[in-house]
């Protein structure tokens, strides 16, 4: 529910809780509101951010009533939030200087990894990546909010792929045939049921059945 309210929908086609970019983006705002309901205090909002905003208004709550102090280390949070906080706290530390904790961290170029490209359509996965020369693979772990073999028919029209890639992902796509968007109905399985039965029922190929609700065997 809480994605759903700040614009990461899940349908059959993809969860978009999944997705590198909606999800950072929504990530942010979840953060920036909780920041604004904690009075500032970005500990309570990162405590509020793992555990609940209503766990930690509780905890605040319980101790102003009792006289108590109302800072995060106070609070009578769960074990995991208790233990958040304070690993994130130090992560910080650790990246921000890692000389003085004798650490050394791998340097990471300060470029951008991918493009995000608008496909204008929906776009089977697979023919996706041949279209932008890399693997499958790599596709998904680009684009995980896809759970099917093709992108949502109803949008988002975009794709992340590798920056180096995004020239030739772009000409291929204007060169591509244009396909009609895919459109799926549930069907109620009985038992009994298989998939060839199912299939000719409805005038699809078992393949097709397959690629749509993605089964390995028949």
């Amino acid at each position: 529910s809480t994605g759903r309210q700040y614009g990461l929908p899940q349908t059959k086609w993809s969860d978009m809780r999944r997705d590198i970019v909606e999800a950072t983006r929504a990530a942010f705002d979840y953060l920036e509101k909780l920041h604004k309901d904690m009075n500032g205090d970005w500990l309570l909002a990162i405590a509020a951010y793992n555990a609940g905003e209503g766990n930690v208004l509780r905890a605040v709550r319980k101790n102003t009533a009792i006289g108590k102090p109302i800072d995060f280390f106070s609070l009578a949070l769960p074990d995991e939030t208790r233990a958040y906080v304070p690993r994130l706290l130090a992560f910080a530390k650790l990246v921000a200087n890692p000389a003085a904790y004798d650490i050394e961290l791998d340097a990471i170029e300060d470029t951008p990894y991918f493009q995000q490209v608008q496909t204008g359509r929906q776009l089977n996965l697979t023919k996706a990546a041949e279209m932008a020369s890399i693997t499958l693979n790599e596709l998904m772990l680009l684009n995980p909010a896809y759970i099917r073999a093709s992108t949502d028919p109803a949008g988002p029209h975009s794709l992340l792929v590798p920056a180096e890639s995004a020239a030739a992902f772009r000409t291929a796509l204007a060169a591509a045939p244009q396909v009609r968007p895919t459109t799926l109905a549930q069907v109620q399985v009985a038992r009994g049921d298989t998939l060839s039965r199912i299939a000719e029922q409805h005038g699809v190929s078992v393949q097709r059945l397959k690629n749509a609700n993605d089964l390995q065997s028949n």
